[in-house]
């Protein structure tokens, strides 16, 4: 029988490290940094914990993938599944995971390799070249839960949505079969618009899904109508994320990733369409209501060779969030640490 979606996380002290998008070696230079080894020992007996997106536009998700999946089965790391994890279940097709099915991609689009002054051939990504490989992934994909929680802390990729977690705490289903079910029970109630309908029907039939989708708002956030439609991705968006962490009321703190925050100001970004940023408002280092994103953005690393500039030049970085007892610090790859006080006050 599978694990359930929810899990406890492990006791003592951890250190969650954000979303790597296959950055290897930003991962191993932190693992070094933190002091752990190849199957994720600590000579403190620290643990790992990773809030999900392993995978994905960086250089080598294959090696990022093998090397937690050692770490997860010698008992020393745990990991949240992510919407990418998520993506390559479902056998979606998206930016930048085309490495799992042996595919070389172009990351940049024709308007940003001109705008840029890009190779169309300026990205690298080590793929996948066997169904076997493909196999291990996928079935380690499968073991992973949703969110983790203890007494005083939580870890979930996109959002802690209270309902959402009562909904799924105690399946022990097969991941990727309850997904698509929910989703069929969904289309059961609202059909999707057909091809080329007006595009506020269609922001409301996304909407539907997204919200109401318990593993869509828990790895992705939810969604608001957009007050303006904005370009991202290279489409008019309808949608919007909710900034859910400015109305989260429980004490217990949330980490979480996902939201591409960044180090230094302003948050550089060379996509042509980014999504609104999300932190303008909240210190570089700082929580917001008990909730603490650590998502440095190294996922934009891929940007940052393609245009030759210096790594973390945009302000790309992976994160670890340590607990020390009842304190905490960030450390970085660059080898940045920095001490965060606790959301609790005095």
């Amino acid at each position: 029988m599978r694990n359930p979606l929810v899990q406890k996380m492990f006791s003592g002290d951890v250190d969650i490290i954000g979303d790597i998008h296959g950055e290897y070696g930003a991962l191993l230079t932190l693992l070094d940094r933190l002091g752990y080894d190849e199957q994720g020992n600590h000579r403190l007996n620290r643990k790992l914990v990773f809030v999900g997106d392993l995978v994905d536009r960086g250089p080598d998700s294959l090696s990022v993938v093998k090397l937690v999946a050692t770490m997860h089965r010698a008992g020393n790391a745990q990991v949240v599944a992510g919407n990418h994890e998520l993506n390559l279940l479902r056998k979606k097709r998206k930016h930048g995971n085309h490495w799992f099915y042996g595919e070389k991609e172009k990351l940049f689009g024709e308007d940003d390799v001109k705008a840029y002054g890009l190779s169309l051939d300026s990205s690298f990504s080590r793929l996948v070249s066997d169904s076997e490989t493909q196999a291990q992934i996928l079935d380690f994909f499968q073991q992973l839960p949703i969110a983790l929680e203890r007494k005083d802390l939580r870890v979930v990729h996109a959002c802690w949505h209270q309902p959402s977690i009562d909904q799924i705490r105690n399946l022990r289903e097969n991941l990727k079969t309850y997904y698509q079910q929910t989703e069929d029970q969904l289309r059961a109630i609202m059909s999707p618009p057909p091809k080329g309908s007006d595009p506020q029907r269609s922001a409301m039939y996304d909407l539907f899904m997204q919200n109401n989708h318990p593993i869509k708002v828990l790895t992705s956030g939810p969604e608001i109508r957009a007050q303006t439609p904005f370009q991202s991705g290279g489409k008019l968006r309808y949608t919007e994320r909710v900034l859910w962490w400015e109305t989260y009321t429980e004490p217990i703190p949330v980490i979480f990733g996902h939201y591409w925050r960044r180090r230094g100001s302003p948050p550089y970004d060379l996509r042509k369409s980014p999504p609104p940023y999300l932190f303008s408002e909240i210190p570089e280092f700082g929580w917001y209501n008990h909730t603490f994103c650590i998502d440095y953005s190294v996922g934009g690393r891929y940007m940052e060779r393609a245009t030759q500039k210096t790594l973390g030049s945009m302000g790309a970085y992976l994160c670890a969030f340590r607990t020390h007892g009842n304190t905490y610090s960030l450390l970085f790859d660059d080898g940045l640490a920095v001490n965060i006080p606790s959301p609790h006050p005095s």
